[in-house]
């Protein structure tokens, strides 16, 4: 029973936290894919990136955001700190962005919530007016 569960857990499509993390994401090449879509995904102009819950920690994705960030003016990666003191990967993100297009958001107290970020966060990023609808008006 022992060797049914670790052939099928070895056939599930997981990045464990081990020290082939590296290894096992970008040279299979089902993750490779995934990375490569990422990275197309942010080298199209005007391309937005919400960033909530991810530390930059995995290097090669923090390497790659990274350079996706500094050869694409157009780009704009919003980083949702959960706390108001930032952690020293996201603040050497935002110095080393060279077209500086890394912005932190952090809660003014306490932590940040998902409710806090759709009750007041993500109506700073945009002007009031463009979310705006007369009340009556339908729209399709």
């Amino acid at each position: 029973e022992q060797s049914s569960f670790i052939n099928s857990f070895n056939d599930l499509q997981l990045v464990n936290p081990t020290k082939k993390k590296f290894q096992d994401t970008v040279l299979n090449e089902y993750y490779y894919g995934l990375l490569r879509i990422y990275s197309n995904a942010l080298e199209k102009e005007n391309s937005i990136l919400f960033v909530i819950g991810f530390s930059f920690s995995d290097e090669h994705i923090h390497k790659l955001t990274m350079q996706v960030a500094n050869s694409n003016p157009t780009l704009t990666i919003y980083i949702f700190s959960h706390t108001t003191s930032l952690s020293i990967l996201y603040e050497s993100m935002v110095s080393d962005a060279k077209n500086k297009n890394i912005k932190i958001i952090k809660p003014e107290e306490g932590e940040l919530t998902i409710k806090s970020i759709t009750d007041s966060l993500l109506v700073k990023l945009t002007p009031k007016d463009s979310f705006e609808v007369e009340q009556g008006e339908e729209h399709e």
